[in-house]
């Protein structure tokens, strides 16, 4: 019986196909192959590939991709009995694990041959023993892919860690306050002073609306936020699996100022929607505080800023305002 060959070709990266690697090099092996069985075949070969397209990760057979558009054929039997799918091996079909891999048992069930020229196998559906050589075959692919991915991801920890020893950029994707400056991290002109700013505002009780307003810089809300919890503004690094790396980044905002804003925008949340206590209309605790915080007992920060961030963590977020017009114990400062 002779064969209407389809051809399979695939290549995992882009980088292999910009270096040229691999693609014609199938495609000479499968015109070899098919010149050397030609009693085997009949017609012209139709070539599929898929360019860029990962077995591993079983993107080589989604609906959008040449094989899934083959699989589709056979499923509504366009493609059947009297078919052959011809690859140069198994794994530019499948490199999952044996025990979880069906796309070519479903090719083979479909009453479609299957040719592996690397290891002279042919799936046939009325062959039992092929099946066990392809789930041999499978299994070696796979576990070559799986240390692939380990390797991968080893060189790419060593080459953070690396990186971070000697103070080198990460990532080409930098936070809006940094350049690449010979491969170090450097400030942006002007930036890390308008970061700083915008803290002392929100320390001083301006909203991030407000900020917003005072920037005119065409900064949205959310912009702001997420710059008030980024830690990278205080050096720090976080990766994927959750570790955090220090000093990997020049410090913008001092971390004593930056764990009051984190404080106070945590203090903020828990009171939306509910009415301030008035827990520090008892003067007698106030001046207590205003002793504490002047006999030194304070974190070092100005007294304003170290008052403000204990009080409205009590929802008192007008004790500043009052504070600031001279008033040294005010009998009322909440609700």
């Amino acid at each position: 019986m002779k064969y209407i060959p389809y051809c399979y070709r695939r290549l995992s990266t882009m980088s292999q196909v910009v270096g040229g690697q691999g693609l014609d090099d199938q495609r000479s092996i499968i015109e070899r192959f098919l010149e050397e069985n030609a009693a085997k075949f009949t017609g012209e070969p139709i070539f599929i590939e898929d360019i860029g397209t990962s077995a591993y990760t079983e993107a080589n057979i989604a609906e959008s991709s040449a094989l899934g558009l083959f699989l589709k054929d056979v499923k509504e039997h366009r493609i059947g009995f009297g078919s052959a799918l011809i690859v140069t091996s198994l794994d530019r079909l499948s490199r999952r694990n044996a025990w979880s891999e069906n796309t070519i048992q479903f090719i083979v069930n479909s009453d479609v041959v299957v040719f592996d020229i690397s290891t002279g196998l042919v799936l046939k559906k009325d062959d039992p023993f092929t099946k066990i050589h392809m789930e041999i075959i499978l299994s070696r692919s796979h576990n070559e892919s799986l240390m692939k991915s380990v390797r991968a991801k080893t060189a790419w920890e060593n080459k953070v860690l690396k990186a971070v020893e000697k103070g080198e950029v990460l990532s080409n994707k930098l936070p809006r306050w940094l350049e690449n400056v010979d491969n170090k991290y450097a400030l942006k002109p002007g930036k890390a002073e308008e970061i700083k700013q915008i803290f002392e505002w929100y320390i001083h009780g301006y909203s991030t609306g407000q900020i917003v307003k005072m920037l005119n810089d065409g900064s949205r809300l959310v912009t702001i936020s997420k710059l008030l919890r980024g830690r990278r503004l205080i050096g720090e690094h976080k990766r994927l699996n959750g570790q955090i790396l220090p000093s990997v980044y020049p410090i913008v905002v001092e971390p004593e100022k930056f764990t009051i804003v984190q404080n106070l925008i945590d203090a903020n949340k828990a009171h939306v929607g509910k009415a301030p206590d008035n827990l520090l209309e008892n003067t007698e605790e106030v001046k207590e505080i205003f002793k504490l915080t002047e006999e030194g007992l304070s974190t070092g920060l100005d007294l304003t800023l170290y008052i403000q961030t204990s009080f409205l963590s009590y929802g008192c977020d007008n004790f500043l305002r009052i504070y600031s017009r001279g008033e040294r114990y005010p009998s009322a400062l909440c609700g």
